[in-house]
């Protein structure tokens, strides 16, 4: 019995050592599992570390980014609240020279308006000064029209108040006498007496007046209209030779020279102007001793109103 129940000890002590092993297998089956699952985690754990690191470090690095930017952000922001500050007392300033400018335009509006018085009050006092002057050179020249007049009229024994100024108004030339250019002119054109030049002059200078002196062709025209036809007669004017030189009565020297065109230039030391011919080309030289008729021809100096 003693050895059945040995044998029996030792077939539960060989049972239990099996159970312990199998379990001591499984317990280091499970030790290895942990231990290689520890190393797994462990891994995982250094990756995720590493990884944590890594977004930490990116994270720092943002965030230093961050803080430089947040940095030059303040540093540009002091310059703009810099900015703002000297551009609002810009501004301020602005508006006082603004203000002051307005001033200023008003004034100088009121200075425009006061010259364009000034300009309009000159403009009258210059319309009057005018006026003033206007009237005293035709008070001037009506004085001395008045003054001409009556010297004029001074020269004649009789003078026909009636006749020369009607109705208180004085003709620029007396009766039967014909105004041209401020001229006078008188045409004896009757059939008798005629005269010789010397007494056509002398009855023209009885007359205040002498023969006729020509300007220009415009007046030599102007007489050629008013002169009849004669066939074989002219008009006396105030044109002789004088030292071989043709001179008007007025001392100047012939410069038109408007002769009548022939072969032969007859004799003579005075000039007729022929009728009916081309006023440039009418004059015909003649003795004083043949009889003609005249032109007499004075200024006109009788006022007229």
């Amino acid at each position: 019995m003693y050895l059945a129940g040995l044998g029996i000890f030792c077939i539960l002590v060989a049972g239990t050592a099996i159970y312990l092993s199998v379990e001591i297998n499984k317990q280091q089956e499970n030790i290895n599992d942990l231990t290689t699952e520890k190393k797994k985690i462990t891994e995982q754990r250094r990756i995720m570390k590493n990884q944590e690191l890594g977004r930490m470090s990116q994270v720092g690095e943002e965030l230093f980014r961050k803080k430089e930017e947040l940095s030059q952000m303040s540093t540009t922001l002091q310059l703009v609240n810099g900015d703002r500050a000297l551009l609002r007392r810009e501004m301020e300033e602005l508006s006082r020279e603004t203000e002051q400018l307005s001033q200023k335009t008003d004034e100088l509006n009121q200075l425009y308006k006061e010259k364009d018085e000034l300009s309009h009050a000159r403009e009258k006092l210059t319309q009057e000064m005018e006026r003033l002057t206007q009237e005293r050179d035709e008070l001037s020249q009506e004085r001395e029209e008045l003054k001409e007049t009556l010297e004029f009229i001074q020269k004649f024994d009789t003078f026909s108040v009636k006749d020369n100024c009607p109705n208180k108004r004085c003709k620029p030339c007396l009766q039967d006498w014909i105004l041209f250019k401020k001229k006078c002119y008188q045409f004896h054109d009757k059939k008798a007496p005629w005269k010789t030049w010397e007494q056509s002059r002398r009855f023209c200078q009885d007359r205040r007046a002498d023969l006729v002196v020509i300007d220009d062709l415009e007046e030599q025209e102007f007489v050629n209209k008013h002169i009849d036809h004669g066939q074989y007669n002219g008009y006396w004017m105030g044109l002789q030779n004088l030292n071989s030189k043709w001179t008007w009565v007025d001392g100047r020297a012939d410069t038109l020279g408007f002769w009548m065109k022939q072969t032969a230039a007859p004799p003579g030391s005075k000039a007729l102007v022929i009728p009916r011919q081309n006023p440039s080309e009418s004059w015909k030289k003649a003795d004083n001793k043949f009889l003609n008729k005249f032109i007499c021809e004075h200024n006109a100096r009788l006022r007229s109103n």
